[in-house]
Order: C-alpha cells, then sequence, then structure tokens
C-alpha cells in the first residue's frame, strides 16, 4: 500500500517538518551506510503531543542499550519520503509505540506501509493500543492480511483488552503477540521527589475523539467551599507549540514535569498525563478514555500505584475522591519496568 497525502497537507508537513528538523536528509544518508547491525526506530513524532515524545525518549534510551547503531525516523519523514528510507537486510526494525492503531487515527496506514515496504526485515511493533470502531483508515481484515506477509513481527500490546483483540485476530506462525508496558513507563524508574507544593490542582482533559469527563463535573467542585483555597488550573501535555523538534525534546518533557510536580494532585482522562504526573511525583486521578487504554494500562501494570486513583462506575463522588488525596501522605513511588523489555533485545540483537 502507499500512503495518501493531498499536496496541500504535504506541503503543510514538509514545513513543520523543516522547521523541527531542518537536516533531515541526513537520515537518508546514514540509512544507506553499510554498519553493523542497526536498530531502525520508525514513527517518533515533532508534533506537540509530549506523551508521544515521552514514548520517543524512551524508546532511544531502550534501544541504544543494546544497538551501537539507531537511527531515528519521524514519521513525517517516513510519510513524505518512503522511497528513501532503505535498510539493509540486517537491519531490525522498530515502530515506535503510542495509540495510533486501529481505524481511529490515519498513522495506521504508516503502519501497514512499514510491514508491506520491509517485509523481510524483523519488525517489532514497541507498545501500542489497538481499536477499531468504524473502518475509517482500515480494518481488521485489512490488517490481517497486511501482517501475513510479513517474516517475522514481534506484535507489542500495552493492555490486555488489545493483547486479548490481537491474539484473537491476528495469531499467525509469522507473529510473536506479547503484553509488555508502554514505553513510557520505563521512565519510572527516576522520579520528583518534592514536599513543598503549591495548593494547585491541575487539570488536564481531553477535548477530542477519545474525551471522556464532563467538564461540568469539575465546575461544580470548583465553587464547592472546601476547595476555595486551591486553584483550579488547566493545562496539557499537548502544548500550544505547532512542532517540539528533536533537540528540544528533553527540555519539554522536563518543563512538564516540573510543572506538575509544583502542584498536589493532577486530575487526566489522557494516559501520559498520568505518567507524567507520576514522574513528577504528583497524586492523580485518572478517567478511562473513548479506546480503554487510560484504564487498561491503569488495571495491567499500574493498579497498585500509591497516590493514583482510578474512577470507575463504583467510585464514590468526585469530589469525596479529591478531599481524601489531598489529606493523604501516600505519594506515587518508583517502578522499574526495565526486565520486562530484555527478551525482546536478547531475540533482536
Amino acid at each position: 500500500m502507499s500512503i495518501k497525502i493531498g499536496k496541500i497537507e504535504w506541503i503543510k508537513k514538509y514545513i513543520k517538518l523543516k522547521v523541527a528538523y531542518p537536516h533531515f536528509a541526513e537520515i537518508f544518508f546514514k540509512l544507506l551506510k553499510s554498519e553493523d547491525k542497526r536498530a531502525v526506530l520508525i514513527g517518533t513524532p515533532v508534533h506537540s503531543n509530549l506523551g508521544d515524545h515521552l514514548i520517543a525518549k524512551e524508546c532511544m534510551i531502550f534501544l541504544k542499550k543494546k544497538y551501537n547503531f539507531v537511527i531515528e525516523v519521524p514519521e513525517f519523514v517516513y510519510e513524505l519520503f518512503p522511497n528513501k528510507i532503505v535498510t539493509n537486510k540486517d537491519d531490525d526494525i522498530f515502530i515506535v509505540g503510542g495509540g495510533w492503531m486501529g481505524d481511529l487515527y490515519e498513522d495506521e496506514c504508516v503502519v501497514e506501509d512499514i510491514i508491506e515496504r520491509f517485509p523481510n526485515n524483523s519488525i517489532t511493533i514497541l507498545p501500542q493500543t489497538v481499536y477499531f470502531d468504524k473502518g475509517n483508515y482500515s480494518s481488521v481484515k485489512q490488517l490481517r492480511k497486511v501482517l501475513k506477509r510479513a517474516k517475522n513481527i514481534t506484535f507489542c500490546l500495552r493492555e490486555e483488552q488489545s493483547y486479548n483483540f490481537c491474539i484473537a485476530n491476528f495469531s499467525m506462525p509469522n507473529i510473536k503477540i506479547l503484553l509488555k508496558p508502554d514505553m513510557a513507563l520505563l521512565a519510572l524508574n527516576n522520579i520528583v521527589k518534592k514536599n513543598n507544593r503549591s495548593n494547585v490542582i491541575y487539570l488536564s482533559l481531553r477535548n477530542d475523539a477519545e474525551k471522556s469527563i464532563n467538564i461540568d463535573d469539575i465546575d461544580r467542585i470548583r465553587r464547592l467551599p472546601q476547595f476555595l483555597d486551591y486553584s483550579f488550573i488547566e493545562t496539557s501535555t499537548v502544548i500550544k507549540k505547532k512542532i517540539v523538534s528533536i533537540n528540544k525534546r528533553d527540555k519539554e518533557i522536563k518543563s512538564m514535569i516540573n510543572q506538575f510536580s509544583n502542584g498536589k494532585l493532577v486530575i487526566t482522562d489522557r494516559l501520559h498525563t498520568m505518567v507524567f504526573a507520576l514522574l513528577a511525583g504528583t497524586p492523580c486521578i485518572i478517567y478511562d478514555n473513548l479506546t480503554h487504554k487510560v484504564g487498561g494500562i491503569y488495571k495491567t501494570w499500574l493498579k497498585d500505584m500509591p497516590g493514583l486513583i482510578y474512577m470507575d462506575q463504583n467510585s464514590i463522588s468526585l469530589a469525596e475522591i479529591i478531599a481524601s488525596i489531598l489529606k493523604s501522605s501516600e505519594m506515587p513511588i518508583e517502578r522499574d519496568y526495565w526486565n520486562y523489555f530484555t527478551d525482546i533485545i536478547n531475540e533482536r540483537h
């Protein structure tokens, strides 16, 4: 298959890429070199979603632990110049993790194109959420057809719902399906420890296709007497900048962690806002989203994390939970998820 991009959309993406990564053409020359066994990571962001940048950062750290040569190919580079992305036969290809597989986002087309373009390379899809509903960009049948053509695929899913779905729909001799933590969770081996925090409650709530929480509930809580001493500040891990360049990735990630470390609580229905809160050592109340990746990852990997509260249908009122968590001394703690990935590296390297 080929990635279909209209002329105007192509120009917009090219401008963003040129601003974010002026020397992106260097990637093409790196790919042409014959080196020892390499890892090629495809699909990293230059857009403004810091959750995706956190995933990309941890993907690169993970690969550099075992490979001497790691080449990062941002998603826009692949979309705009797919024919210039060439690999050696021994290269291991890694597709960056996230929540972009299925029919909700057109990024699914990039994954399928990579698999079809490099069927003889070993391909590892790092931990994903897979969600099919209306068949906008792909379908279960189409993805199955693409996967069937590949020689050797390791398909990692980051929560049990996606894992069980893929076991049921994509089990084939050429595919290894694994349940693995979201790559961003690898950062939790080092979190902020800070005692002096302001009376701030950060709200980071979706306003897109995956939205779940009713903002009116929050507005009512703002006006309750017991919370009048607190400032409710709306923020987002999708920042206002149109692009985030690769060389500014670490700076923006640290800035977001520092912001959350100044508050006493984060309320969100965004998966990686939850992770940023944990990295800041800040208690967090979470709601699930449309694709259930927030609840799925919580239940699979984080349900016993101190200072993290999941709001389900059986929960008491949000106001009571906020009051309870603000009085509590329970804070998030460090976790090490690296051992979950040793089998992938040992097999691939």
